[in-house]
């Protein structure tokens, strides 16, 4: 599982990649046409089942015997490229090749792609939301700031006023 998971630390905000789909609060807030709006597809391979070459391995982990017995674990090689994907996911075989043809695609666009990759592409993004969004707090924290010393402000011009007609009493009495 941790082979197939990746986690991006971008600002405050905890994004889990796991087999190319990214989850995150912010994906709720925009909504995934946000994000398809702004990521260029143009570029993203395709996979060829020619080109792959699929094995079945003893899984491990945790589980217990059946897990260990099984040949449930798909490992992938891209054969053009030499990538090698290994996915043990999920118990079933079927589910496990989908994943691993999916984490694949991901590792095939980093790799043929670099910066112009889907998965930098949703980064960058990311990272431009959480600019926006500490830049947001940042004003609104200045603006609090500014509220706070006005309300200052006005407290010691309305206490100043007040002990003003106090003093004036005392000295009219004497």
């Amino acid at each position: 599982m941790p082979f197939l998971r990746s986690l991006l630390n971008i600002g405050n905000n905890r994004i889990t990649c796991c087999c190319g789909v990214l989850l995150s609060h912010d994906f709720k807030r925009f909504g995934s046409n946000y994000l398809r709006k702004r990521l260029d597809y143009s570029l993203f391979p395709t996979l060829d089942e020619k080109d792959l070459e699929e094995q079945f391995v003893h899984g491990k982990g945790p589980g217990g015997s059946k897990v260990n017995t099984d040949r449930n674990c798909v490992v992938l090689k891209h054969k053009p490229t030499g990538l090698v994907v290994k996915c043990h996911e999920q118990r079933q075989v079927e589910t496990n090749r989908k994943l691993a043809r999916k984490l694949l695609l991901t590792r095939l666009d980093n790799h043929l792609n670099g910066d112009k990759s889907i998965e930098t592409q949703t980064k960058v993004i990311f990272e431009e939301l959480a600019a926006k969004k500490e830049a947001q707090a940042a004003e609104l924290r200045e603006k609090k700031k500014q509220y706070k010393e006005l309300l200052e402000s006005k407290l010691k011009k309305c206490s100043h006023s007040e002990s003003l007609p106090t003093g004036l009493e005392s000295q009219s009495s004497s």
